[in-house]
């Protein structure tokens, strides 16, 4: 077993060294979270998130969105979710571009002893600066695809790995993420998560990659 989550382990590392190796456009950045959930019955839960990403060498705050939903688990295995998700981009001349999103999801889980795989189909549409653009009113529509598995060393710790790609309807796989980290419970209802992701884009001229530390705390009730 021990063996299994290295070589998974080893697997995503020689991803990370790859997409490295080709980048051209480079940057650092730290993602903050704060995760709230609401158990309203055993299978209906309400989600909110409010998230900070600082980009430019960790120097300035780029974005910052809050998202609201609700999940529902069905079959011990299967969850589908519905969001919103409101979003505040940095322009180059310091102004914030805004953003609506609405996306769906359907999830899939199986333990395997002390592993857990996750699967996940995400479609999104995002419209950007509504009323102040011409293409305001015309979305972006993604499907984002996800595969992560997790090891439960105790009740506590979980370390994890995912892969994530964004397709972009119609058009090719524009970006791809890479997670390794681990999630630590306090207790039942508080929890945190720490991870190190590098964010590439694909199928452009001169390409960014970020490598990102991300940072969350949840509290579940």
């Amino acid at each position: 077993m021990n063996k299994l989550l290295f070589k998974i382990v080893f697997f995503f590392v020689d991803l990370f060294i790859c997409g490295q190796a080709k980048t051209q456009v480079n940057d650092a950045g730290l993602w903050v979270n704060l995760d709230v959930e609401k158990k309203i019955t055993q299978k209906f839960s309400a989600q909110y998130t409010q998230c900070f990403r600082y980009f430019e060498n960790i120097s300035e705050l780029g974005t910052s969105y809050a998202e609201l939903g609700i999940d529902y688990k069905f079959y011990k295995t299967f969850s589908v979710g519905t969001f919103y998700r409101f979003t505040q981009t940095k322009r180059l001349d310091d102004s914030y571009s805004h953003r609506h999103r609405y996306f769906f999801y359907l999830g899939y889980k199986i333990k395997f002893k002390q592993f857990k795989i996750s699967l996940r189909e995400q479609y999104q549409s995002t419209y950007k600066d509504v009323g102040t653009s011409i293409n305001g009113s015309i979305p972006t529509n993604m499907l984002r695809s996800k595969v992560g598995v997790s090891y439960d060393l105790n009740k506590k710790y979980s370390p994890f790995v995912s892969s994530e790609w964004f397709y972009e309807m119609g058009q090719y796989i524009n970006n791809v993420r890479y997670k390794a980290g681990i999630d630590y419970e306090l207790n039942k209802f508080h929890g945190i998560n720490l991870y190190y992701m590098i964010d590439k884009e694909m199928n452009v001229n001169n390409p960014w990659t970020n490598y990102i530390i991300g940072l969350g705390y949840n509290y579940t009730f």
